[in-house]
């Protein structure tokens, strides 16, 4: 039986993932990485490049006629209904500091608008792959498809969120205070949870998709940032939307949860974005 255009793309989003995130491994064991500051502040290292650039040559070589939008080198417009999102190291930070919880982040999003030939902020994000190469621990999903967490090359299992019921029950994670313009924000969700950590970038929402954490929230981040994040959070039983409870991989907030928790902190920071 043939395979379906999404099922084959995810089958390479996953194998892109492994080799990307492969490819950072060498700098990160060695300890020694050096960075330089982009125009936004934020560091990039020649591997995040590196990774990106092995990545798009994959895809291109598999999907010649798919888009591509990647944080080191941009918007690559296609014809084939189809775009890639691609996040080589989230976390830099981490990775720039010996920390294993970075991943290699991987979207596939769908265009219903221009064929994928503009921006696609009309399109819908339909498959995706968080992996954690230091870790060798990976979720992924498609819609339709489940939700699927795999540790060490093990048979994957079904990934699925906790069924924690309310935030006063919940552990919440948000990266770091430097991403939030009023830290007020998030000292209002310290208040209502029952414990707040600081478990870093999309590894996060690797934990919430796999009942270990209950919730996400971040603020100023970038489509390449969150774009795996919808369809496995829907397939592993949980909700992925923006503060202004959208969901869209085109914003600039974000609320991961199991589902149980999520109108909650919506409650808490969606009236004022």
């Amino acid at each position: 039986m043939p395979r379906d255009d999404l099922t084959t793309r995810l089958d390479e989003a996953i194998a892109c993932a492994r080799a990307g995130g492969a490819y950072t491994l060498e700098a990160f064991h060695a300890g020694v990485v050096m960075a330089e500051r982009k125009g936004d502040g934020t560091p990039v290292t020649a591997t995040d490049r590196g990774c990106e650039r092995l990545i798009r040559e994959r895809i291109a070589a598999s999907f010649p006629n798919d888009g591509m939008l990647g944080e080191e080198f941009g918007d690559e417009p296609g014809s084939s209904g189809y775009r890639w999102i691609i996040d080589p190291i989230d976390g830099t930070f981490s990775f720039m500091h010996g920390v294993p919880l970075y991943t290699t982040l991987i979207g596939i999003e769908r265009i219903s608008g221009d064929g994928g030939r503009g921006k696609g902020d009309d399109g819908e994000v339909v498959a995706g792959v968080i992996y954690a190469p230091a870790l060798d621990e990976m979720v992924y999903a498609m819609s339709g498809g489940g939700a699927w967490h795999t540790v060490s090359g093990a048979e994957p299992t079904p990934a699925r969120v906790s069924k924690t019921p309310t935030l006063a029950e919940a552990t919440v994670s948000t990266t770091s205070l430097d991403y939030w313009d009023d830290p007020a924000g998030w000292l209002a969700i310290d208040r209502a949870c029952a414990h707040t950590r600081g478990w870093a970038d999309a590894y996060a929402v690797l934990l919430v998709a796999t009942g270990r954490c209950d919730a996400v929230i971040e603020s100023n981040v970038h489509p390449w940032d969150v774009a795996p994040f919808g369809p496995i959070l829907a397939e592993a039983g949980g909700l992925f939307t923006d503060w202004r409870g959208r969901t869209t991989a085109h914003t600039d907030t974000v609320v991961v949860s199991n589902g149980l928790v999520h109108d909650a902190l919506l409650g808490l920071v969606g009236a004022d974005h």
